[in-house]
């Protein structure tokens, strides 16, 4: 991230706000699909900096994109000026268990610093909005945020959570078991793609996500609801049967939320100027 100034006192102190990620888990994704299928191994810099839509690699943006990446550890240095991508996301990437790449973007939003503390508090608390969270941010001095970061920094945080599955719909930090009354209520939503499609879908930065919380389907009082999608997905619900009205918007805003995360983004920064590029 770009580690933010300010004068601390009068006399002109300056101080270094804590780091987190400058960008968020999706977008973090999306480049690491894009260093996967170029080569995931000793990928020159300025290459992999052409390749996601900058000049080179001593382009500001991309090196704090490159250090989100790095922070979330989907890449790292690999000597002379190279990067890798981390063999943990190989091998999600390499899996046909569409499940390893959940599991590994749950594990990746864990591992900075900022985010463990912040999923320490609010592990038994709702997850407040944006402007409440940067508050909390800078006024509680054991994150280390300062106030001009703080926003930034909220908004990049619940967004990564959000994406990797971990704040459902109440904005509590998710379970093995998200339960509607005494049921469980699952939503799977599966990519199957081949080795022909990998290099298309990388580019597109189509994404391979299952989350999955639910009962068997044959479960009594479970109605099974399948529904195709394009390029051989399937989304698979299991309701509860009967169903309340305010259990119908609780789901309602889940599946709004879903669809909102997935809409596809473009491999350039659309916050960048020109200049920035």
């Amino acid at each position: 991230m770009p580690n933010e100034t300010k004068p601390n006192n009068e006399q002109g102190d300056r101080q270094r706000s804590s780091r987190y990620p400058g960008f968020n888990l999706k977008r973090v994704e999306e480049i690491t699909r894009l260093a996967f299928v170029e080569g995931p191994r000793n990928l020159d810099q300025d290459r992999f900096a052409q390749l996601i839509g900058y000049s080179n690699s001593k382009n500001g943006a991309y090196a704090r994109l490159r250090s989100a990446a790095v922070e979330f550890g989907a890449l790292k240095s690999s000597g002379s000026g190279a990067i890798s991508v981390s063999e943990e996301w190989i091998a999600a990437f390499m899996s046909d268990d569409p499940k390893e790449i959940v599991e590994v973007l749950k594990s990746s939003v864990k591992r900075p610093t900022l985010y463990q503390q912040i999923f320490k508090a609010y592990e038994n608390r709702q997850f407040p909005t944006v402007e409440k969270l940067s508050r909390e941010l800078y006024v509680n001095p054991q994150y280390g945020v300062l106030k001009d970061a703080a926003e930034v920094a909220a908004q990049i945080f619940l967004e990564s959570a959000k994406y990797a599955g971990l704040i459902d719909a109440r904005g509590f930090v998710t379970t093995d078991n998200q339960l509607v009354g005494d049921k469980a209520v699952g939503l799977h939503i599966s990519d199957t793609i081949t080795a022909s499609q990998t290099s298309t879908n990388a580019t597109s930065s189509v994404e391979s996500r299952t989350n999955t919380v639910f009962p068997a389907p044959d479960s009594e009082g479970i109605d099974r609801i399948e529904i195709n999608l394009s390029s051989r997905r399937k989304a698979v619900l299991l309701i509860p049967v009967p169903l309340s009205k305010a259990d119908k918007t609780r789901i309602k805003k889940f599946v709004d939320l879903l669809l909102e995360e997935d809409e596809p983004a473009s491999p350039i920064d659309d916050d960048l100027t020109g200049d920035e590029r």
